[in-house]
Formats: C-alpha cells, structure tokens, sequence
C-alpha cells in the first residue's frame, strides 16, 4: 500500500512537471513569435506585411519538414496512416479511420475561419479590446467540454473562469474602441476558436493521436502535418485574393540578394509557428485544451 501511494505521488508530480513544462514552453515560444511577427510586418523591419502569404507559407514549410521525418518512421503509408485490411507497419489503434480524418479537416476549418474572423476584427476594433474579448475563450471551452472534448474539469475551474469572465466584462463596459461590428467578429472568433479547441483536445486525449498511442510525438506530429494540407490550400486561396498585386510588387523589386533574405525571415516564421504548434499540441496531450487557454491569456498578459 506504502508503493502504491509512492507511485501515485510520483504519477502526480510527473504530470505537474510535465504540465508548467509544457505551458512555459507554450508562453515563450508565442511571446517570441509575436514579436517576430510584429517587426516581420513593420516597414522599418522585415518589410513583408502580407500576412495570409506568410500563414500559407508557413503551412507548406511545416509539411515539407514534418511529412518526411513521418514517412520514414510509417513507410508502407507515408506517415499518413490510412486504415486498411493490410495495415501492418504500425498498431491498428494508431490508424487513421475516415471519420478521424473528417474530425482533423473540422478542426483545420475552424482554425483558418477563427484567423479570418479574428483578422477582420481587428480592422473595426483595438488590439486591446480584441484580446480583451478573446479572454473568454476558456469559458467556451468549459461550456463545450462535456458534448464536444468529453471530459469533465474540477468545480475549480469554473469559479475561476466566472472570476476571469467578469473582470473582462468590466473592461469591455464603456470602452471608447467599442464598434458592435468589430466586437460581433471577436466574439464569433472566440466561439470558433472554443469549438476548434475543444475538439482539437478530444483528438489529443484518445485515438491515433493521443500519448496511449505508440509515441505522443508520433501523433502530435502526424496532427499537424494533416492540418498542415487544407490549411495551406484555404490560406493560399486567401492570399491570392487579397494579396497577389502586393506580392507580384515585392516579388519585382530588389535584386536576388534581397529576395533570398527574405525567403529566410519568413522561414524563421515558419520555424517559429511550427515549434509554437508543436509546444500547443504537446501542452494539450499533457494536461487539457483549458490549460492552452490559460496559458494563451498568460502570453497576452506577457505582451501587455
């Protein structure tokens, strides 16, 4: 009885550890590429603001490097995983059925449509009052956690979200930023950006991307990669769209030297969003999708 309270002690703090590792890696590695981010899009910086560019970008860099190192580990499949009658290089349980691969594809959508709507609110409002809105994201999580990510969080949590969802209240009342137009769109971000969560932390907790699988690094990484495809695909639709004449002039102008140069500040963004995606994921395998929620107030409050 004296090991067994031993062991359970010694399961609780590695989970503890693993937990603020986890988060601090989180916090750091935003904190860090906002910054990047921010000087990238300055003219007096990296002079590339063309931000639906870079997200596709990013996408296409994050699968170029994740879908090799996958494939080496998953040869008969390519590290895609597909479920078959033949399926023998890898267990069962880590394969990919169709109606997992439609639940990656819900969370992919909902990633670009909570960057799409997130973006165009920040044209009507402060970048204050949207992260000020944004804050309510752990409170959506709660809410969605028992239909969508099927788990069940401590009273705790609650009483603490209800403390953080007045005090945003507060700020928001009165703000002279205040455009119904700008805050609809945060709030609709928000409420996207709690469904993508939510369901991005059932696909974390159990299946064929989860630590009970053979390796947590194997289906964390094989995640991204399957939502690495479509998004490149919808942001590239985007960037076309809306920013082709400014790419076709940035493209025109400098000689090789300064096109080279900025190749590579873009792949330090890239290097950046895949290690922060990478740390989200890692972070959620660890402990839930709230505490990637409390932990991305935590970043906003380290940029404030």
């Amino acid at each position: 009885r004296a090991w067994s309270g031993l062991f359970s002690v010694m399961v609780a703090w590695q989970a503890l550890v693993a937990g603020t590792a986890s988060s601090l890696f989180f916090v750091v590695l935003n904190v860090a590429m906002n910054i990047y981010t921010k000087w990238l899009f300055a003219p007096s910086g990296g002079a590339f603001a063309l931000p639906w560019t870079m997200l596709a970008v990013q996408q296409a860099q994050a699968y170029a490097v994740l879908q090799p190192w996958l494939a080496r580990l998953d040869p008969v499949h390519w590290g895609w995983g597909w479920q078959t009658s033949s399926s023998d290089s890898i267990p069962q349980e880590d394969m990919l059925s169709m109606a997992t691969f439609w639940q990656v594809l819900a969370v992919t959508v909902l990633f670009c449509l909570n960057v799409g709507f997130n973006s165009l609110s920040l044209v009507e409002i402060s970048i204050t009052l949207n992260q000020t809105v944004r804050a309510f994201l752990p409170a959506g999580v709660l809410l969605l956690a028992k239909c969508i990510e099927q788990r069940d969080y401590h009273p705790h949590s609650y009483w603490t979200t209800i403390v953080l969802v007045g005090g945003i209240a507060l700020a928001c009342w009165g703000s002279p930023d205040f455009r119904p137009y700008g805050f609809g769109l945060a709030l609709l971000s928000t409420c996207v950006a709690a469904l993508g969560t939510s369901l991005n932390g059932r696909l974390l907790s159990s299946g064929p991307f989860s630590k009970s699988s053979r390796s947590a690094s194997f289906g964390i990484a094989r995640l991204i990669m399957l939502q690495s495809l479509p998004a490149f695909c919808m942001f590239s639709f985007v960037a076309w769209w809306t920013e082709r004449d400014a790419l076709r002039a940035i493209l025109s102008e400098g000689g090789r030297w300064t096109w080279c140069q900025r190749v590579v500040l873009v792949s330090l963004s890239s290097c950046l969003a895949l290690l922060s995606n990478l740390g989200r994921c890692f972070l959620v395998a660890a402990t839930s999708a709230l505490m990637e929620t409390m932990a991305g107030n935590a970043k906003v409050a380290a940029l404030c």
